[in-house]
């Protein structure tokens, strides 16, 4: 059975245009050394990748985002059945020992059926003389005690559990890093609703289906924490808005259709090709300009905007139920780096917005650094939403919260 998430609605979209290729068990080898070695998101790749047959996808991708949900304990696994240093061994042979792992510990596959299918997606590469080394490991790993209860530092790094207990308090952090260890639903913002199209939810029909939907306008394909964002900045028809970080625009398409004809949502963003992608997906007719600038240093007059978002750049930790990866590119000091920018960003947006208006800052992350520490005596506010909950100044939302992506919401009026 498929994972009902927005990767695999992603991946609906691009099916027709990527030639299948391996089996699910050589393409998630495949696709793991591109995420873990090249700095590629999960769910892009899995978008992006067919396998053979095609209807083989899903169980792809639930072995790539297994494999990376357990990483840390499956790398502990293989280093005991290994007879070398895990480093020493080819990128592509470790993938398969890692996939196969994932299949056997967490997945329920039985050990001879995944140790000899990794053995032969090895044969078939051009890694087969590897293949005597994979399956002693991995026949040494069918050996071993099954799992029992997994433990965060069996998903998570050591040093972000700690932060983040410190932060949030051991219960929190624990109860937001089991949630997020989970699949994403796809979650859909209904548009043209008589509330401005706010109304989201998660949805489980068939990704086909919520693929139209989205193709002909109906629907938008995205988190209700994001459309929570969108919502908290109380925009009106004939408002003029401006998103100063605004790919990939699932929130300045939100906000435009709450300004309307009548109004002016501005998307700006310093990465040109991000914001093209988001240009090119939002074809519909609405009132939205896209421009490249850096948020920090925009082209916008003093006081010109009734409304101004800032969805800054961020860590991304509260995206790892569809970006798993991004626990392992974490590094403690990430948070002090980017509250420098962020802090930019806001005063930016207070030079930008009117008297009478309204600011508001959220990002995709719960380190005390990027939120509560950003807005710091400058008078910000928790919208109000019943997805989250008192954070400092501000809102948090969870998928230990309200089942949503981690996110941070704080508002001004000026």
């Amino acid at each position: 059975m498929d994972e009902r998430t927005p990767e695999r609605a992603n991946d609906l979209r691009h099916r027709q245009s990527v030639k299948p290729t391996h089996g699910p068990r050589r393409s998630a080898a495949e696709s793991l050394v591109r995420i873990l070695r090249s700095g590629a998101y999960a769910n892009t790749i899995v978008a992006a990748t067919s396998v053979d047959p095609v209807d083989a996808h899903g169980f792809y991708q639930r072995l790539v985002y297994t494999a990376l949900r357990f990483l840390p304990a499956i790398d502990r696994a293989l280093a005991t059945s290994s007879s070398r240093p895990l480093e020493k061994v080819d990128p592509y042979a470790l993938a398969v020992m890692r996939i196969a792992t994932a299949e056997m510990r967490y997945l329920s596959t039985e050990p001879y059926a995944a140790v000899n299918e990794a053995v032969e997606a090895v044969a078939t590469s051009r890694f087969a003389r590897a293949r005597g080394f994979v399956n002693a490991a991995l026949r040494s790993v069918a050996e071993q005690p099954p799992v029992g209860t997994w433990q965060l530092t069996d998903s998570y790094p050591e040093s972000l559990v700690n932060l983040l207990g410190d932060e949030m308090g051991g219960a929190a952090a624990e109860a937001f890093l089991t949630a997020s260890n989970e699949p994403a639903p796809i979650g859909i913002r209904f548009r043209g609703l008589d509330d401005g199209g706010f109304a989201s939810r998660y949805a489980d029909p068939e990704a086909d289906d919520v693929v139209s939907l989205e193709s002909s306008g109906i629907v938008d394909i995205i988190d209700p924490a994001s459309a929570a964002v969108a919502e908290a900045v109380e925009a009106g028809p004939g408002d003029i808005v401006v998103d100063l970080a605004a790919a990939p625009g699932g929130k300045t398409r939100a906000l435009g259709d709450v300004v309307g004809a009548t109004g002016l949502v501005i998307g700006s963003d310093i990465h040109q090709r991000r914001l093209q992608r988001a240009a090119r997906r939002h074809r519909t007719p609405d009132p939205i300009r896209w421009v490249v600038a850096d948020g920090t240093r925009s082209p916008f007059r003093d006081a010109s905007a009734d409304r101004v978002l800032v969805d800054a750049p961020c860590t991304g930790l509260g995206t790892m139920r569809r970006r798993p990866e991004i626990r392992y590119r974490f590094s403690p000091d990430a948070p002090m780096r980017y509250r420098a920018v962020q802090r930019q960003i806001v005063e930016e947006a207070l030079r930008i917005v009117r008297p009478g208006g309204r600011v508001v800052y959220s990002v995709c992350t719960v380190t005390a650094g990027e939120t509560v520490g950003v807005l710091e005596g400058l008078g910000f506010h928790g919208p109000a939403t019943p997805l989250g909950i008192p954070w400092g100044d501000g809102t948090l939302l969870g998928p230990h919260i309200a089942g949503t992506d981690g996110m941070f919401i704080a508002a001004l009026d000026t």
